[in-house]
């Protein structure tokens, strides 16, 4: 059987700082960094579960440029080493080819940065 990829982007295994705030609870955020991103999600690891569905902003901190504010939303919750941490996976609802762009040479700069 032949696999075919179905992704759209590129998936950068980059590890850049957000903050993660939720869309009608202004006062919940969380921070953490991104295990990977693309130009139409991010994977990032947790200490709690964050709810399917739920609306985020993610205000990304690039290396290079202005950071960036996309609107997501999580799509994916899994649990990793019984319950200590969770993967969480947010596609984004609306991005610009200008933000997929500066997604992608943040991703070239880090990658650059920690071979170094």
């Amino acid at each position: 059987m032949e696999f075919k990829e179905r992704r759209l982007f590129y998936r950068f295994p980059a590890t850049l700082p957000f903050t993660l705030e939720f869309i009608g609870e202004p006062s919940m955020h969380l921070q953490s960094r991104t295990k990977n991103i693309s130009g139409c999600g991010v994977l990032f690891t947790h200490s709690r579960p964050v709810p399917i569905s739920t609306i985020v902003r993610l205000r990304l901190a690039l290396p290079v440029g202005d950071d960036l504010d996309l609107y997501g939303k999580v799509v994916r919750v899994e649990e990793m080493e019984s319950g200590r941490s969770y993967n969480i996976g947010v596609v984004f609802l609306s991005v610009s080819d200008t933000d997929i762009n500066s997604i992608e040479l943040a991703c070239r700069v880090a990658t650059v940065g920690s071979s170094e």
